[in-house]
């Protein structure tokens, strides 16, 4: 039998793996791996197909990011500017200190106004599916769960 999706659950390229979930409107991408020129191509093509699919509200979960470079901040203005057109938004999740430092340095106001608060909500897809219980289990069928993914080595910070 022939099942068709709107995307693969996992989407990979080089230095860059996304994982794709849907629930309650929302569409989302958890990130793992650089956003740099070679992957972010990779990042908006996903976008790209889901904005096709009819996803206006997205939510991108940046905790595994470990490079966020000039053409990330790029992509992910791109996408908001797009998901606002569509009348929808774009919520960045998990934004570490690496990621913020390089939204604050450009500016990047509307970027900026699309992190969720770690303390109000753990990760875009409790936020997203209204789950506000202190389980950790993953309430997204289909949807891989967190222990799953294989986190980068901490970044070290440089003097």
């Amino acid at each position: 039998m022939n099942e068709t999706r709107d995307l693969p659950d996992v989407v990979e390229g080089p230095g860059l793996r996304l994982i794709v979930w849907r629930s309650a409107g929302w569409a989302g991408l958890d990130l793992t791996g650089d956003i740099d020129l070679a992957s972010a191509p990779i990042l908006a093509r996903a976008v790209d197909e889901l904005l096709a699919r009819g996803a206006c509200n997205l939510a991108l979960d940046l905790t595994y990011v470990d490079f966020f470079g000039a053409q990330a901040l790029r992509v992910l203005d791109d996408i908001e500017r797009r998901c606002r057109q569509l009348h929808g938004r774009l919520v960045l999740a998990a934004v570490g200190p690496h990621i913020r430092r390089v939204l604050v340095l450009m500016d990047a106001r509307r970027l900026l106004a699309a992190m969720l608060v770690p303390d109000r909500v753990r990760t875009a897809a409790d936020m997203c599916s209204g789950r506000d219980d202190e389980t950790g289990l993953d309430a997204h069928p289909g949807r891989p769960a967190r222990p799953g993914l294989t986190p980068q080595a901490p970044r070290r910070e440089t003097a």
